[in-house]
């Protein structure tokens, strides 16, 4: 059985895509067996829930959740959820899915795991399935830099010591509202995975991450003004107002409406934790 680009054994619950990576928060099907097959596809499988048994390098026998593994094109296997020892069954995982010409352009850029391998980057897996649950206009970016965030944990690449010229360059482009990381790694001339990584080896967050702070610092500057929301949001990079709220919401604790009215400008120095 040969499974293609975003296909999985399971009950989708939720998915969405983001620069040729697609994710999907799935529930396994107790009723359904899974038979030897092969995905066409590199992939990640991040274990939320129940004791999965993979053939991945690293891995025990039966793991228990939370584990991330990644998976190369041609991939054969039986990969599998088992019940637990009272019977129940109760698997759940995170599949992100690389599509073949992504995987392509980055497998040509940079040398990735020929085999399944057990990867340690739990924290960058369940950001991603925050993400997914809470998905919003800014979160296809912020998800693509965080799957190649996780490329990186599987590719062998040399670290600098120091920043490269190039790093500013990218954080002014994020900084100014630049669309997507491919734009900025090809303003750059690096490898979009090699950008992901480097970006957070130096400032401590990801290129998403930062967009986010960046927007979030331009809009609460401009609370001062006599503009009105609707349009401090436009300004600042956010879709509507409505998007401009919710992210102050989530990262500040409070609404740009209550800031104005308190006559405050908040501080965005330090991106929350689960940010990072």
């Amino acid at each position: 059985m040969i499974l293609t680009h975003g296909q999985f054994f399971g009950r989708f619950q939720t998915e969405a895509e983001a620069g040729g990576f697609a994710l999907a928060h799935i529930r396994a099907d107790p009723h359904r067996d899974v038979q030897r097959h092969t995905h066409d596809a590199a992939h990640f499988i991040f274990v939320t829930r129940g004791p999965y048994v993979t053939a991945a390098a690293g891995a025990p026998d039966v793991c228990t959740a939370p584990v991330l593994v990644y998976n190369p094109p041609g991939t054969t296997h039986r990969d599998r959820f088992q019940r637990r020892g009272d019977g129940g069954f109760d698997g759940k995982f995170l599949s992100i899915s690389v599509a073949p010409e992504r995987w392509k352009s980055i497998a040509e850029a940079v040398p990735l795991a020929e085999r399944a391998v057990t990867v340690h980057a739990n924290a960058l897996a369940e950001r991603l399935v925050r993400e997914l649950t809470r998905w919003e206009p800014s979160s296809t970016l912020v998800a693509e830099a965080i799957c190649l965030e996780l490329t990186a944990c599987v590719a062998r690449m040399r670290d600098e010591k120091t920043p490269p010229r190039w790093l500013s360059v990218a954080r002014e482009m994020l900084r100014d509202g630049a669309p997507s990381i491919g734009e900025i790694a090809q303003a750059c001339g690096v490898h979009p995975v090699h950008l992901a990584r480097t970006f957070r080896r130096f400032f401590g967050c990801s290129p998403g991450a930062y967009l986010r702070r960046a927007r979030i610092e331009r809009a609460a500057g401009m609370l001062r003004s006599r503009l009105s929301l609707a349009e401090v949001a436009l300004r600042a990079g956010f879709a509507d107002q409505s998007h401009m709220t919710h992210a102050f919401r989530a990262h500040l604790g409070v609404t740009p409406a209550a800031l104005r009215g308190d006559n405050q400008v908040a501080s965005v120095q330090d991106e929350p934790s689960e940010e990072r």
